[in-house]
């Protein structure tokens, strides 16, 4: 179990229904509250109704894709302080560069959950 000071809450954003659950999981071992959305119009909806400290984001979803969800939410000024981590299989150095110019970390999947604590623990919000 990690040592989470309080209880941060951090909503997991992914198309892919048993990898929300896996870092929703992951998330909860290590003392965060934790809540899923399964596309970027749910994960918005979902924003804008519970108070969240941070989401973690997937970049390749249908409908609204992760960029999409970015815009809406930075053009949103109760969202857009938000953290964002944007956790993807999109290892591309464009993407490294866009979530650079845009003041986020992209964390590769294949580096796991761990990956995404170490992005999470770094962020200075939690």
């Amino acid at each position: 179990m990690a040592e989470n000071s309080g209880h941060h809450k951090i909503l997991v954003i992914d198309d892919e229904v048993d990898i929300a659950n896996l870092i929703g999981t992951a998330l909860g071992d290590e003392g965060f509250d934790t809540d899923i959305a399964l596309s970027g119009a749910e994960g918005l909806r979902k924003l804008k109704s519970n108070g969240f400290d941070l989401v973690t984001l997937d970049i390749l979803m249908p409908n609204m894709d992760g960029w999409s969800f970015l815009e809406e939410m930075k053009s949103d000024g109760h969202l857009s302080g938000i953290k964002v981590v944007l956790f993807s299989v999109l290892e591309t150095k464009d993407a490294y560069d866009r979530a650079s110019d845009m003041g986020m970390d992209l964390v590769s999947k294949s580096s796991g959950h761990q990956g995404l604590i170490r992005a999470i623990r770094g962020t200075g919000y939690i």
